[in-house]
């Protein structure tokens, strides 16, 4: 018997959750990537650089033979090149539960003060804090999200399937007048 496998090679129906981060400024480096896994492992980790215009990939697939999703936080510090400095840091705290009886998808993207910890202390507060402030967490139903920070904007997404992809993109502050509040794209079931 042949069983049925993902794009990363898991057992279709499993809990992994794969991020994808695209650059799309012209000064700014996402640099020193740091993970904190609550559950799960590290299939293919964050690369050490994304530099402008590029798109890096990461996946975290749950643990195997347990009964867990996968559940964390990863972070990036924004290296700004004209100043030759990190401005800030970036978090994007990612669930993809095993029981979807009980829990669904969830998913926060943040700007924090430079140097922040990714730890389990980031991770419960993008989770669980009522009122976010510097983040925004959204359940994954395939409609974005914006985030408009300093320097920079944010704009995100999340399927709330098992094997659940996370695309986010980062923007020169110079696009925010072109945001509206309405999403980009308009997702619809099938009949």
């Amino acid at each position: 018997m042949k069983i049925a496998t993902g794009p990363m090679g898991y057992e279709v129906g499993s809990r992994e959750i794969t991020i994808e981060i695209t650059n799309l400024t012209n000064d700014y480096c996402l640099f020193n990537p740091k993970v904190y896994l609550e559950s799960g492992e590290t299939f293919n980790p964050p690369q050490p650089t994304v530099r402008p215009l590029k798109t890096g990939v990461y996946t975290f697939p749950k643990t195997s033979a347990e009964v867990t999703g996968s559940v964390g936080v990863m972070t990036y510090d924004l290296f700004e090149r004209s100043r030759n400095d990190y401005i800030e840091t970036l978090a994007v705290m990612f669930s993809v539960p095993w029981d979807y009886n009980l829990y669904k998808n969830w998913f926060a993207v943040g700007i924090y003060p430079k140097e922040k910890e990714c730890d389990q202390t980031l991770y419960k507060e993008m989770y669980y804090q009522n009122n976010p402030q510097g983040f925004v967490r959204e359940e994954a139903n395939r409609s974005d999200f914006n985030l408009e920070g300093k320097s920079l904007d944010k704009r995100a997404t999340m399927c709330p399937l098992g094997g659940a992809i996370i695309k986010l993109e980062v923007w020169d502050k110079l696009l925010s007048p072109l945001r509206t509040n309405k999403p980009v794209c308009h997702f619809t079931k099938s009949k």
